[in-house]
């Protein structure tokens, strides 16, 4: 199972954020189960996803014929560096949590990888002639990376004009 969640504030609403929720029902990641919710705290956006999880597993359930996904991968963009113990403590560990609670005895692998598009870091390919962005689907994962983590940057896309900007990925 593929999930992606992220949060954007709500523009007519102090104090208000958005929360975008899409889970994959079957392994060709063909259909898809999603949900949009609104919280007024950072912690009640957090406590909302256990559950919007469980929803999305008793869907997944349904979708194929009473079994759990063998792993997951949540992908999760609007976390800053700073905010990795709250995501620890307010969403990776009820989401485990709610994991053991729906299928005792099963030992899911879970991967939580924090999505961050907004840095600052670019990348260059020497040529002969001039310096060029990198081809779509570039990775590093070493010399800029950080060694008490287990994190890459991904070039995805290409650009006609500028520098192209990298993703990179944290997993937790």
């Amino acid at each position: 199972m593929v999930i992606g969640y992220d949060t954007y504030p709500d523009s007519s609403t102090p104090n208000r954020s958005a929360g975008a929720f899409v889970a994959s029902m079957n392994k060709s990641l063909t259909r898809w189960y999603q949900r949009v919710c609104f919280h007024d705290t950072l912690e009640g956006q957090a406590k909302s996803l256990p559950s919007l999880l469980r929803d999305a597993l008793r869907k997944y359930s349904q979708c194929n014929d009473g079994a759990s996904p063998d792993r997951i991968i949540f992908f999760r963009d609007g976390v800053s560096d700073g905010q990795i113990p709250q995501v620890m403590e307010w969403e990776i560990n009820p989401i485990v949590a709610s994991l053991q609670g729906l299928f005792p005895g099963v030992n899911h692998k879970l991967a939580f990888v924090v999505v961050t598009k907004h840095i600052s870091t670019r990348f260059f390919l020497p040529s002969r002639e001039h310096v060029t962005n990198p081809p779509p689907g570039t990775m590093v994962d070493s010399e800029v990376t950080r060694l008490e983590r287990y994190d890459f940057f991904l070039v995805s896309q290409s650009v006609r004009q500028g520098t192209v900007a990298p993703t990179i990925y944290n997993v937790i």
